[in-house]
């Protein structure tokens, strides 16, 4: 089968699209699918080999790429210049199906069977989405309405799609299929307790991740006397620059900025922590948090993760406020505390994560590519 995987953001980007996309290709590409990739803007000379790098993958798809000139991206930000360039390569490459991802614009008139994922709403955060949230809807829409079949990657963001589509029909081509993560290889890079540091990780420096809340929870710990150490990873932005802005120099002998990590120095420090924190504002999923049970590391999360990656109690705690640092210490403290609460955490996060082993993952994937082209029977 010749599959053509499309991003309209850019390839390069470390978060849950690219990682989703990436593995994706590979495992088809192992099952001996003929797998092509159409990216948005890139900076990296070598990309391949910064992908194998960064992203832990053994095989990559042959790309399509839009270079970045002058420092423009305007290509990837117009749906009309995008949606001709896609038009374009898919007559060119003459793919069995198309694979988009996160509100992909498409001719409607092109005839190849196509599919979408929808990795979250994230965008409905940003003011100026929200003010234009009717053309929002409108555009969702329709962007759906071009395709064959929906996945999306959780319960929680099928509802929320449920609300928002109003055309007819499209609720029935949704199709709810998780992230998956290769459990076996990532299992390894988690260690016993007692290699363990008495230290929290962090990830994610932008508003959406909530740094503020982890911090308060930290300095909290930190007034009371709780030895701990906070790791925080993810791109530099003004967002974290005011977060660190508001640390004492004892606080910041606590806290350690370690920058954006490749996919295995992440696995290394969710292997090596007690506990990660993620007080995040929304999500839809959170591959973080999958790689984090994968590393037998409980996580403490807000209501925003879905309530089938974390049991509260089970495999790590929920926050119902993000904003409430003081459930956020006091979890982190009986996870940094309580050994055998640890361990029976740790042991619960191995367990549910083997639920998202990528094999499993991927045979619905191509169950539903099936279907598109063969028909549901």
């Amino acid at each position: 089968m010749r599959i053509l995987l499309v991003r309209r953001g850019s390839i390069e980007n470390i978060d849950g699209i690219s990682t989703y996309i990436l593995e994706l290709s590979e495992e088809l590409i192992k099952r001996g699918h003929e797998v092509y990739l159409l990216s948005g803007f890139t900076r990296h000379k070598d990309l391949k080999e910064y992908l194998l790098r960064t992203f832990l993958v053994d095989f990559l798809p042959e790309f399509f790429t839009i270079e970045m000139k002058n420092g423009s991206n305007k290509a990837i930000l117009s749906p009309i210049t995008w949606t001709q360039i896609l038009h374009a390569i898919s007559i060119r490459l003459k793919p069995d199906i198309i694979h988009a991802n996160n509100m992909t614009p498409f001719y409607l008139k092109n005839t190849v069977p196509r599919v979408i994922t929808y990795h979250g709403l994230v965008a409905l955060l940003n003011r100026k989405v929200k003010a234009a949230y009717p053309l929002f809807k409108a555009y969702l829409n329709l962007t759906a309405l071009n395709y064959d079949r929906i996945i999306v990657v959780s319960e929680k963001l099928k509802a929320e799609l449920n609300n928002i589509f109003v055309l007819p029909n499209i609720s029935n081509k949704v199709s709810v299929i998780p992230i998956g993560i290769h459990y076996k290889r990532f299992k390894a890079y988690g260690k016993q307790l007692n290699d363990r540091l008495k230290a929290v990780l962090h990830v994610g420096t932008t508003e959406n991740k909530n740094l503020f809340s982890t911090l308060y929870a930290i300095r909290s710990l930190l007034k009371r006397g709780i030895g701990v150490k906070l790791y925080i990873a993810g791109s530099w932005s003004q967002y974290l620059k005011d977060c660190l802005s508001t640390l004492s120099p004892n606080e910041c002998e606590s806290i350690e900025y370690v920058g954006p990590l490749t996919r295995s120095s992440m696995l290394y420090l969710l292997g090596r922590v007690r506990a990660l924190i993620l007080p995040s504002l929304y999500e839809s999923f959170s591959i973080t948090v999958l790689e984090s049970m994968c590393c037998g590391t409980p996580a403490i999360v807000s209501q925003a993760i879905p309530q089938e990656l974390i049991i509260h109690g089970v495999n790590g705690f929920r926050v119902y406020n993000p904003m409430d640092y003081k459930s956020l210490a006091k979890y982190a403290e009986m996870l940094l505390q309580d050994d055998e609460l640890w361990m029976k955490m740790s042991f619960n996060c191995l367990k549910i994560s083997e639920r998202y082993d990528i094999d499993s993952i991927i045979k619905r994937i191509l169950e539903v590519y099936k279907a598109v082209l063969y028909g549901d029977a």
